[in-house]
């Protein structure tokens, strides 16, 4: 029987998963991987500041806003695939990059692509099949600063791989959450886009 081959986007998802995008060991399918530009902010930081972004870390773009009772916007987002370390010496750097799909939180526009001017902010990191936001096992600074909206990343290229997660409303941060201070201001302004089931 005749094995069929994998296509080249779940070939390159794989090895950026498993952290060998650029040691691919599929003869043929070797390609640059579509990168992002991610920065901190270094308004109000410390002089030497150092933030090590690890891989995995999820950027999204708010969809736009036409008033309260207009249809959802599908959003968009980005993960990034490789670790970075930023500096307020060197507060942006390049990463390798793929798009995010996410029902639940209506991150449907895949492959993201650049458009000028939209900035991507830091929101969590991927987890098993989901999104991570609390990071309670994440390093502090690293925690505090994407809370504080100080982390952000743009694609510099079309982000064809494509990491689907696997969550339900479930997962999504509960309204105690928020009261508690345990979601950022950011993700607030980013479920607050999801679309909601009408009532009877």
């Amino acid at each position: 029987m005749k094995r069929r081959m994998p296509t080249r986007q779940n070939i390159g998802t794989l090895c950026a998963v498993l952290g060998m995008v650029l040691s691919c060991p599929v003869t043929g399918w070797a390609q640059t991987p579509a990168r992002a530009m991610v920065c901190m902010s270094v308004a109000g930081q410390a002089a030497h500041t150092l933030l090590v972004v690890p891989s995995g870390t999820v950027f999204a773009l708010p969809a736009p806003r036409h008033g309260r009772h207009a249809p959802a916007v599908a959003g968009q987002a980005l993960v990034t695939t490789e670790t970075v370390t930023l500096t307020t010496d060197q507060p942006c750097m390049e990463a390798d990059a793929s798009s995010v799909l996410s029902h639940t939180r209506n991150w449907l526009v895949v492959p993201v692509k650049p458009v000028q001017g939209s900035i991507f902010h830091a929101v969590g990191r991927v987890s098993g099949n989901g999104l991570d936001t609390a990071l309670r096992d994440e390093d502090d600074d690293f925690r505090a600063q994407m809370r504080a909206g100080k982390l952000s990343a743009s694609p510099r290229g079309v982000l064809d791989d494509v990491i689907a997660l696997q969550e339900t409303d479930a997962d999504l941060p509960q309204s105690d959450d928020t009261a508690t201070g345990n979601t950022s201001q950011i993700e607030r302004e980013l479920t607050s886009d999801l679309p909601h089931a009408s009532r009877p």
